[in-house]
């Protein structure tokens, strides 16, 4: 059996309101880390209304993109910039990431678990955002947007926590985490109750102290296997 991990950042509350020249700028400012190099990678968009939750389970094998194909980080910037247009969906795919980016989330020859964890790749996805443990029968929808680093393996014997933790004491993550913090905020208030009560019921997939966190973007993961 093939298990494969993402370790997700996410946007949570409302869609937010995703331009092209917005995407344009967040990949900009990716490419300009120097986290990533300027290879051919994949970049799909749809323009419409904001994200809507309705379109939660549409089957994505049929979304009829307006922007689909190989590029690189810069002509993708190039065919997004100054686009006004409303994005609904959109994936962007980094194919090549630098090793010092990922080798905090990466686990390597552990006695206590065979199955390497190995993430070698990261994307932006502008869609529904579901989080999920391997026990977990049905997946949380927690958010609209987020980037994301994903490979082959799961975390045991890792907790999110820890995996968690090596990511935020990474410069580079905190780098990537800070671009998207600062290209699509969110508003900074206390999380109400019904907000709460979803983080409690996440169990281990909140991997924070305080379930009354303040709204920001949340770390996640999603395993399948």
């Amino acid at each position: 059996m093939s298990f494969f991990s993402s370790l997700v950042y996410y946007r949570p509350g409302p869609p937010p309101k995703v331009t092209g020249d917005g995407l344009s700028q967040l990949i900009r400012g990716i490419l300009n880390s120097e986290f990533v190099t300027d290879s051919r990678d994949t970049l799909e968009v749809k323009f419409g209304d904001a994200i809507d939750p309705e379109s939660d389970e549409e089957d994505e094998d049929e979304i009829d993109w307006d922007i689909a194909g190989q590029y690189s980080l810069s002509e993708m910037i190039d065919a997004l910039s100054s686009d006004q247009r409303l994005i609904c969906r959109a994936d962007v795919s980094f194919k090549t990431p630098c090793d010092s980016l990922l080798d905090s989330i990466s686990r390597r020859d552990s006695p206590e678990n065979e199955v390497d964890l190995n993430p070698d790749c990261m994307a932006i996805e502008i869609r529904p955002v579901k989080i999920r443990r391997l026990e977990n029968e049905e997946p949380f929808h927690v958010g609209w947007a987020s980037m994301y680093f994903s490979g082959y393996g799961y975390l045991y014997p890792w907790t999110l926590r820890d995996v968690v933790a090596r990511a935020e004491s990474s410069q580079e993550m905190q780098h990537l985490m800070q671009l998207c913090r600062s290209h699509w905020p969110v508003a900074g208030s206390m999380a109400d109750p019904s907000v709460v009560a979803l983080r409690k019921r996440l169990g281990e997939l909140w991997p924070y102290d305080k379930f009354d966190k303040p709204w920001d973007w949340c770390w996640g993961v999603v395993e399948t296997g």
